[in-house]
């Protein structure tokens, strides 16, 4: 990682310059530094000892910071502060700035910790020292995985940007009499006794020396004996030709040192440029000097005022290596650069833009620049730069640059601000890289993400895309209409023909429907055999209906692949928008349901949406609901009683299921248990009912322990036979509730013989083993009752109560009854009779020979409580009077 690319070192340096504005106490740079690289390194510990002037023992150092870094929070460790002295191995790393690390034990660098602080396993020590004076010392410790040389070196600017700081909070040494210099008590007589102008010579930036008439120094401030580099003592009473060997002309310099230049005007004052001072180091200083003469007291002395302007032509010279620099870099960059003033004219651009616009700085200077952006681009990207520019200084964005002949280049463009010395935007500069190969790459990817890769459609994700955008035209357009299209049965091409045969199907399917529609309209494929159309300028529902025809005659053409014929039909579910305001979300919902009911009607057709589907949705979800939520009881038990119509006396009851839901109308169990069996969810729907039913038995036992003489009927879906372990959950149930199988009647009907009549055969054997009674459900309604009563391991027939209804007045149900009876006595079974309401009902079916009734006659379905109470006062021995409760 490059120090350009490190985001969270950059972040940390800025944290410390900000610190600059503020004027903060050494202890507060301290304590934020290690904070900031405790945080930086992730580091658990991190110490802070602040080094004080030496002393004849060395240099005495102090704790005054111990910091517990969590990962998420830093907080201080101790409050501890201890003294001690920098160890002599360490001072001379410290001296010059130099980081170490150490990641094996024992650590001798640490000295007066805390008492209790913890076992230190790795740490990282990082001096904060210049070349004149050692700040302090920071050790970072505990790091997970130990340090290592790249962290050493990656702090470098860190440590740099603190140690500025802390210059910056180093008190500066204040002289405010030449008093307090060394100077003999000659040259102090011969001064005068004014303060005023010590003090002023004092805080002057210049060098100033006073020279007599033998050409002695008698005096100088201490910005001079900075520049020669000697104390003011030893400057004091030598020759000044010691430090002015060249520079000044002979002639000159005559005149400066000769007496007789010295006169009551003063007139002779000179300045000579580039002089050259010798320091005490043997190098020489490069300075402008000026004279000026004074008399102080009765001598009249010679003012020499230097001015160092070494640095002045060190900037100069670095000024030029910089242009120098700058236009090589600019040549040499792969990116174009443009400079641009305040008034938006190209002041200077770099032999890469020119590549890109294909033309000469010249053509390029001024406001003829913008040329070379794309004419489609120009105002926008000009906009942009402005109003980024004006807020935040910066620029950022890709557009196009264009040549004459009309090459295209895409670039991404970044800009920077430059600014005068008020603070005014007076100019800026951009640089230009070429990402024509990344946007192509990025189109390509576009193109990948947005399309189906079998079938070359449009995928899901794209798909939603063009139908919020489809809906949106609505008000323009008009009406948008979505279609749903499922194969029939692809999977069983897939599972017969393999996967790589349906995939080739897909295709020529997709081939098919692109030919079928217009070149607007949106065909999607959203995953396996599902494929959606978005039609738009759908005028009528006629004019959909006839591109539904069209489309299912086009499917119904028999395909050829790979030398096999294949015919194959679909399922369309079509949903209309007519508002733009519609959901893409509700939309595809509606087509969805509507796809629905086409399977269910018998696929290879179309249906549209209306608003009664939703009724059906609705009971979908809530009956999904309560299954997943036993705790509600949305499903609750109500017992119907069977009584022998002979003896008066109760036999059992029926287990009757029903279902309620504060959100949906309630209906009958005929109704939800056939949707429960369409949306697949019998299992689980059996599974919850099954267990109330016995947990119900089992209170009922214990309560009434001559509960056990009666039978209670249970009905078993026809669906629930497909389960091969169905015989086993029901006897499981019946050991895990202690009820006895032969308390337990199962009713069934027909139909669960008709799917797989093997398996269905092989359960109801094995609960007849167990001991489970067996009753045939709603006789007389099916097609093959005969063909399967006597496979059957029956105990009895339950008559259908359409034919008991209308017993009386209609012949044909009478003579299908008396048939029915006949026909279950001779197979020696028993028959039981539902929905006997009346008396005279009663009545016939004893007079032919059924006895065992069931019906509101004899009363309608109860609660388990009420259920218990009947039973209760029929063994009481009324079971007239309780028939009639």
């Amino acid at each position: 990682m490059t120090r350009r690319s490190d985001t969270a070192l950059r972040k940390s340096i800025s944290q410390i310059e900000e610190m600059l504005l503020a004027n903060p106490s050494k202890e507060t740079v301290f304590s934020r530094c290690t904070a900031l690289l405790m945080q930086l390194f992730d580091a658990r510990y991190g110490y802070t000892f602040r080094c004080r002037d030496s002393d004849s023992q060395g240099i005495p150092w102090e704790m005054v910071s111990c910091q517990e870094y969590n990962g998420h929070t830093l907080h201080t460790l101790s409050d501890i502060n201890t003294s001690t002295y920098l160890p002599t191995a360490d001072k001379e790393l410290f001296k010059a700035g130099k980081c170490y690390y150490a990641n094996l034990q024992p650590f001798d660098h640490l000295i007066c910790l805390p008492h209790d602080h913890p076992e230190i396993n790795n740490l990282l020590c990082i001096p904060l020292s210049d070349a004149r004076y050692i700040h302090g010392v920071i050790y970072l410790c505990n790091k997970p995985g130990g340090f290592d040389e790249s962290m050493v070196s990656r702090i470098r600017p860190f440590t740099a940007a603190a140690n500025c700081i802390l210059r910056a909070t180093q008190p500066q040494c204040q002289q405010t009499l030449l008093a307090k210099a060394d100077i003999s008590p000659a040259s102090i007589s011969s001064l005068p006794t004014s303060t005023s102008l010590i003090n002023c010579l004092e805080a002057f930036f210049n060098a100033v020396l006073f020279v007599d008439e033998d050409h002695t120094v008698a005096s100088c401030n201490q910005a001079s004996a900075k520049m020669i580099g000697l104390p003011r003592r030893e400057i004091i009473g030598v020759h000044i030709g010691k430090f002015l060997v060249k520079g000044i002309p002979q002639s000159h310099r005559a005149k400066l040192f000769d007496a007789s230049t010295i006169s009551d005007n003063f007139n002779y004052n000179s300045l000579w440029r580039g002089v050259s001072i010798v320091t005490a180091k043997g190098t020489n200083t490069l300075v402008d000097l000026s004279t000026f003469d004074i008399v102080v007291g009765n001598r009249r002395l010679k003012g020499l005022v230097m001015d160092d302007i070494s640095e002045r032509l060190k900037s100069a010279n670095d000024y030029q290596a910089s242009l120098q620099r700058f236009d090589v870099l600019t040549s040499l960059a792969p990116v174009g650069i443009v400079q641009i003033n305040h008034q938006w004219e190209c002041t200077y651009v770099n032999d890469k833009w020119c590549e890109f616009t294909q033309s000469t700085p010249d053509e390029s200077f001024g406001v003829t620049w913008m040329d070379g952006i794309h004419p489609s681009d120009a105002e926008q990207v000009l906009l942009e730069l402005r109003a980024q520019t004006t807020n935040s200084g910066e620029y950022e964005g890709e557009f196009r640059l264009v040549t004459p002949l009309g090459k295209i280049t895409w670039v991404k463009a970044n800009g920077m601000s430059l600014y005068d010395s008020k603070g005014k935007i007076a100019g800026l500069i951009m640089t230009f890289s070429d990402v024509s190969a990344h946007r192509l790459n990025e189109q390509r990817l576009e193109h990948i993400a947005s399309t189906d890769q079998l079938t070359g459609l449009v995928n899901r994700t794209f798909f939603n895309d063009r139908i919020d955008q489809a809906l949106k035209g609505v008000p323009r357009y008009g009406k948008v209409a979505v279609m749903f299209i499922d194969l029939d049965d692809f999977k069983h091409i897939n599972d017969s023909l393999g996967h790589d045969f349906g995939d080739t199907l897909l295709v020529e399917v997709a081939q098919r429907l692109k030919r079928t529609l217009r070149d607007v309209d949106t065909i999607a494929r959203i995953g396996g055999d599902e494929f959606t159309v978005i039609l738009t300028h759908a005028d009528s529902a006629a004019v959909i209906s006839s591109v539904a025809d069209k489309l299912l005659k086009a499917l119904a053409r028999p395909f050829e692949i790979e030398h096999r014929r294949l015919f194959v039909t679909c399922s369309i579910g079509i949903a209309l928008a007519e508002q733009p305001d519609t959901e893409a979300k509700a939309l595809l919902k509606q087509a969805d349901i509507a796809l629905y009911k086409a399977k269910e009607a018998g696929r290879n057709q179309y249906r549209h949406y209306t608003s009664d589907l939703d009724k059906e949705v609705n009971y979908h979800i809530h009956l999904r609901h309560s299954l997943r939520d036993p705790k509600r009881h949305d499903f609750y038990i109500h017992y119907q009683p069977q009584y022998d119509a002979e003896s008066q006396k109760l036999i059992g009851f029926e287990a009757l299921c029903r279902w309620r839901h504060e959100e949906v109308q309630p209906i009958g169990p005929d109704k939800f248990v056939a949707m429960i069996e369409q949306f697949g969810l019998i299992n689980e729907f059996s599974q919850l009912i099954l267990q109330q039913i016995f947990a119900d038995l089992k209170l009922w036992h214990a309560d009434y322990p001559e509960f056990q003489q009666l039978k209670i009927s249970i009905n078993l879906s026809a669906k629930q036979f497909k389960n091969r372990e169905l015989a086993t959950s029901i006897n499981n149930l019946c050991i895990t509730h202690g009820i006895r199988p032969h308390n337990i009647t199962l009713e069934i009907t027909e139909t669960a013989l008709i799917e797989d009549p093997t398996l269905a055969l092989k359960t109801l054997y094995k609960l007849k083993q167990w001991g489970f009674g067996l009753s045939l459900d709603d006789f007389g309604t099916g097609y093959s009752s005969l063909a399967y009563m006597h496979k059957l391991p029956l105990d009895s027939v339950k008559i259908d109560k359409s034919f008991i209804i209308d017993l009386e007045d209609n012949p044909d149900d009478a003579k299908i009854v008396t048939a029915i009876i006949q026909l279950s006595n001779s197979l020696g079974l028993s028959v039981i009779a539902e929905g006997v309401e009346s008396e005279q009902t009663s009545r016939w079916l004893q007079k032919n020979g059924c006895n065992l009734h069931q019906g509101f006659y004899f009363g309608k379905p109860m609660e388990l409580k009420r259920a218990q109470e009947l039973h209760v006062y029929c063994q009481a021995g009324d079971n007239t009077d309780a028939a009639l409760m």
